[in-house]
C-alpha cells in the first residue's frame, strides 16, 4: 500500500536527522579557545590562564631544541608589559642579565685609580704648579665624574710653607676642589706637622666620550711632595640619560 503524504514527510524526517547525527560523529572536533587540549604546530588562542602544576621531583616542563640554531623558548610582552614574573628572590645558575634597569653592563660604574709612594718632585714656588696624577675615564653615555685624590708635602722653610691642590675634568677646573694646605720645616710657636697632607673631592657632569682627570698641585713657597693617589667614578644618569 502506498503511503500518505505524511507519512513520506515523517520517514524523510527521520532518515535526515539520523544522516545529522552520524555525521556530527565522524567530523573532526573544533579546538575551543579554553579547555581545549594543546595542539602542536599550531597557534593556541586561550582566554584564560593555563596551569601546569604537579608534585614532580625535578622541573614540571622541560622544553628542547635540536636545532642549532634554534632557541628552546621566546617570551613576548607588550609594551610596557614584562615578559616573565617570578615569586622567588634565589639566584638562578647560569642565568645572566644582559641588562639592570634598561642599561647593560658597560653603562653602569667605572672607576679609574692612580696612586704613587713617592711623586719624586719639588714645587720651587712663585705659583708654579705641576699634575701630580692623571687618569682617564671613559663615560658610554652622559652621567657624573666622582673624584678624590690627595698628597703628602714636605716644606723647606723656616717658617711655613704653602701650597694647594685641585682636580681638573678636560683640563676644566672642577668647581669646589681648590684646598690650601701649610707645611713647616721649624719649631716655633704657630708649629706645624713638617709633613701635610692635601686632599680634595669633586663631582663632574660630563657627556658621553673619554675624560682626562687631572690631580694638580700649586704652590706658593717651595713644597715637596711625597705619596700620592687619587681615583674617579664614573655614574651614569638615570635611564633617560636625565640628571637626577
Amino acid at each position: 500500500m502506498r503511503g500518505t503524504h505524511r507519512d513520506i514527510h515523517l520517514r524523510s524526517a527521520f532518515v535526515g536527522g539520523v544522516v545529522a547525527a552520524l555525521a556530527v560523529m565522524t567530523l573532526p572536533a573544533v579546538a575551543a579557545e579554553v579547555g581545549d587540549a594543546l595542539r602542536l604546530g599550531q597557534t593556541n588562542t586561550v582566554a584564560a590562564p593555563t596551569v601546569l602544576k604537579g608534585p614532580v621531583g625535578s622541573a614540571n616542563l622541560r622544553v628542547v631544541n635540536t636545532n642549532p640554531g634554534g632557541s628552546p623558548l621566546s617570551l613576548f610582552a607588550e609594551p610596557g608589559n614584562p615578559p616573565l614574573k617570578v615569586n622567588s628572590n634565589t639566584k638562578v645558575a647560569k642565568l645572566n642579565a644582559d641588562r639592570v634597569d634598561g642599561l647593560s653592563p658597560n653603562q653602569m660604574l667605572r672607576v679609574a685609580h692612580a696612586a704613587t709612594n713617592n711623586v719624586d718632585e719639588a714645587i720651587f714656588g712663585g705659583g708654579s704648579s705641576a699634575d701630580v696624577l692623571t687618569v682617564t675615564v671613559d663615560a658610554p653615555r652622559p652621567g657624573f665624574i666622582v673624584m678624590n685624590a690627595m698628597v703628602d708635602g714636605f716644606g723647606f722653610g723656616t717658617v711655613f710653607d704653602s701650597y694647594a691642590c685641585r682636580l681638573t675634568v678636560d683640563d676644566v677646573f672642577v668647581t669646589g676642589t681648590l684646598i690650601a694646605s701649610q707645611v713647616s720645616s721649624s719649631g716655633g710657636e704657630h708649629t706645624l706637622n713638617t709633613e701635610e697632607n692635601c686632599s680634595t673631592t669633586g663631582v663632574q657632569a660630563v657627556t658621553s666620550g673619554t675624560h682626562t682627570v687631572d690631580f694638580e698641585v700649586l704652590a706658593r713657597e717651595s713644597v715637596s711632595l711625597s705619596r700620592a693617589s687619587m681615583w674617579a667614578l664614573y655614574v651614569p644618569f638615570d635611564g633617560q640619560g636625565k640628571k637626577p
